[in-house]
């Protein structure tokens, strides 16, 4: 716009008035599993419990999972 000039700008840029208030975010704190975070704990000291029922022959976790697909279908 010119100086003096009293006709409207050719500026068509949006401009904010007034600041957008928003609501403040509701704050989750997470829940962490306890029975997760001892597993872990367990893996990283090598608790021999937890190793000798974790091991299992392949045979024997194989006829284990099909006890379970057979209980599944029924």
């Amino acid at each position: 716009m010119l100086e003096g000039n009293d006709s409207p700008s050719e500026n068509r840029a949006l401009v904010f008035l007034e600041p957008e208030i928003l609501p403040p975010l509701p704050r989750r704190i997470p829940r962490r599993d306890a029975g997760f975070i001892a597993h872990l704990i367990a893996m990283v000291e090598q608790v021999p419990q937890l190793r000798e029922r974790c091991r299992a022959e392949p045979e024997e976790a194989a006829a284990a999972y099909r006890d379970a697909i057979k209980r599944f279908n029924t």
